[in-house]
């Protein structure tokens, strides 16, 4: 069951940074428009992921261990920091930038604290780095829509790619930080366990699924 949501979570990924691609130029003179290097760097990690073991990308331990933990851990160091760029070049409100510059700041901090003194970069998911952005992030998103409330831009939202981008983006990282925060600290069972990474794959699919469908109804910004 969970082979089959990764999946087409994979599927569903390739297929929104495609949309990305071909409607470009709805949105090229937004903030968002970095938004399609994050969606195919997705892609990228997702099939260095996956095909690791026959590309040789792995870390094998003495005990003949193999991890590709590095893969993910150096695609979310660059995604959170691209997301934060994508906010600050969207949003004009002064106080909102700055925030959003040490956001960028002490993600990078804590993320090289983390690898350097806490979790191996090599061989663990980096937890906190990956929490810590998940927040910042769904902060950033806050700011977008209280500005989108108080702008002209109001009257037609439904028809933007960067307030669709903002619902997907809202939807997955509102919804995941719970289960990012207890994954380690709780002890599941095998069957608890599943349900926690099916949840995930299913909100990651829908993240995907309302990114392409703003790609589609959106009109040009």
């Amino acid at each position: 069951m969970l082979d089959i949501y990764r999946t087409i979570g994979l599927y569903s990924e390739i297929l929104a940074a495609i949309l990305a691609t071909v409607f470009y130029f709805k949105y090229k003179n937004t903030g968002f428009r970095y938004i399609i290097w994050v969606l195919w760097l997705i892609v990228l990690a997702e099939l260095l992921g996956l095909f690791h073991a026959e590309l040789g990308l792995y870390y094998e331990d003495e005990k003949g261990i193999k991890y590709n933990s590095f893969i993910f851990n150096i695609l979310y160091f660059l995604v959170y920091p691209m997301l934060f760029l994508i906010y600050y070049k969207s949003l004009s409100t002064s106080n909102y930038k700055k925030i959003i510059v040490l956001f960028f700041v002490l993600f990078l901090i804590v993320s090289i604290i983390n690898w350097v003194f806490i979790q191996d970069i090599l061989t663990a998911w980096s937890k906190y780095p990956d929490v810590l952005g998940s927040l910042f992030l769904t902060i950033c998103i806050i700011f977008y829509f209280i500005e989108l409330l108080q702008s002209e831009k109001i009257i037609r939202f439904q028809r933007s790619v960067p307030f669709w981008i903002n619902v997907g983006l809202l939807v997955y990282y509102t919804s995941t930080i719970p289960f990012t925060v207890v994954a380690d600290s709780l002890k599941f069972g095998d069957a608890t366990q599943r349900k926690l990474y099916l949840i995930n794959y299913v909100l990651s699919i829908a993240m995907y699924v309302i990114f392409s469908f703003g790609f589609i109804w959106s009109k040009r910004d």
